[in-house]
């Protein structure tokens, strides 16, 4: 979309936001229908096992309902940074996500639902949200549409839609794998090392989302910036996210380590899981610098039409990497095997990231010289 307008194409801005309509309401409607048929094989997936099976099960499936909801509001609020409108994209998620904090505790507590509860609010949350998106877009942008007579304009656009967004969802594929594969290796040592795990992941969640919120930031940037041929606007923008990133990834990751009980105490209060997500912490985050690069190195693939090599190094990192290396390190190193796992997947993808991207940018530039 972003290059669209680069491009001077607004009239493809209309066919591609209307695809994306139609597609993000109907994948939440094929979702439930696999969910519901296939439930019992999803929640084993997921790692859950006799002691908390009833309770994933009570939250999937109130969660999965407003799978058409949270796709759509997820997805557009996407495409409203894209229009320029990267303010109301932070106050749509802003909104979803206070509303959720004011619901859970009347759901979970004052209305004792438990964990049906937590996933009520979380469907209500996104409703409200996605009621600001439908008004923001309604009111302020003549560029994006729902009408499905755009959208029936040129079909066969969604496949360079799905091409351009593989990679996030390949990205979030992995990392659900990631986390199955984890936890199913981890349960061996005792559900002290899977929620030690789950504490040091969020923790280490801080610093990468900071992070992969600037870079999802600037890539409706780059894509306009690329669509237009803007060389100088273009080496500007990656210079300074390039500083940028790493310079918020060393300062996160420097306060992580140095207040690493603080900070894994938010999420534990058992002594030995506390000592133990303290010491996998302490390791993930010594990638932290590092994992703004990967996510600024896939955006720029994605927003210079190589889609497919953003896919493959999202896929490489949680995917490839970090599962044979769980494997490989779990009966090497014992319960500390999977952070190493972490760690190295992390700073192996990124080298790779980054080699595949500079090499990228020097080709493109020397392209737009000829």
């Amino acid at each position: 979309r972003s290059r669209s307008y680069g491009e001077h194409k607004p009239e493809q801005v209309k066919v591609y936001s209307s695809l994306c309509f139609i597609a993000s309401v109907g994948l939440g409607f094929l979702l439930i229908l696999v969910v519901f048929l296939l439930k019992d094989q999803v929640i084993a997936l997921l790692g859950a096992n006799a002691e908390v099976w009833d309770h994933v099960d009570a939250y999937l499936s109130i969660l999965v309902l407003g799978s058409p909801i949270m796709m759509f509001t997820a997805t557009f609020s996407s495409i409203m940074r894209s229009d320029g409108q990267a303010k109301q994209s932070m106050l749509s998620n802003m909104i979803s996500t206070v509303a959720n904090i004011i619901l859970d505790p009347l759901f979970i507590l004052l209305w004792d639902m438990g964990v049906s509860g937590a996933a009520l609010a979380t469907v209500l949350a996104n409703c409200i949200g996605a009621l600001y998106v439908i008004w923001r877009i309604r009111r302020s942008s003549s560029a994006l549409s729902f009408s499905p007579r755009h959208a029936l304009q040129n079909p066969r656009a969604l496949v360079h839609i799905v091409a351009y967004g593989l990679p996030n969802a390949i990205n979030t594929l992995m990392s659900t794998v990631a986390s199955t594969v984890g936890n199913r290796l981890l349960i061996g040592y005792g559900t002290h090392a899977v929620a030690a795990m789950g504490a040091a992941g969020k923790s280490v969640r801080i610093i990468s989302y900071s992070q992969l919120g600037l870079c999802a930031g600037v890539q409706p940037m780059q894509a306009y910036l690329y669509g237009a041929r803007n060389a100088k606007r273009l080496r500007e923008l990656l210079g300074k996210m390039i500083v940028l990133t790493v310079i918020i990834g060393s300062a996160l990751s420097l306060f992580c380590l140095f207040n690493s009980r603080a900070v894994i105490g938010i999420f534990l209060k058992d002594r030995q899981a506390l000592e133990l997500g303290m010491q996998m912490m302490e390791i993930k985050i010594l990638a932290g610098p590092l994992l703004g690069l990967f996510s600024l190195s896939t955006g720029f693939l994605q927003s210079s039409g190589n889609a497919a090599m953003a896919s493959f190094l999202s896929l490489l990192r949680q995917g490839i990497l970090f599962v044979v290396l769980a494997y490989i390190l779990n009966s090497l190193c014992g319960v500390m095997g999977n952070t190493w796992a972490h760690l190295l997947a992390d700073v192996l993808a990124t080298l790779v990231a980054v080699a595949v991207a500079v090499g990228h940018y020097r080709k493109t530039m020397q392209w737009w010289k000829e």
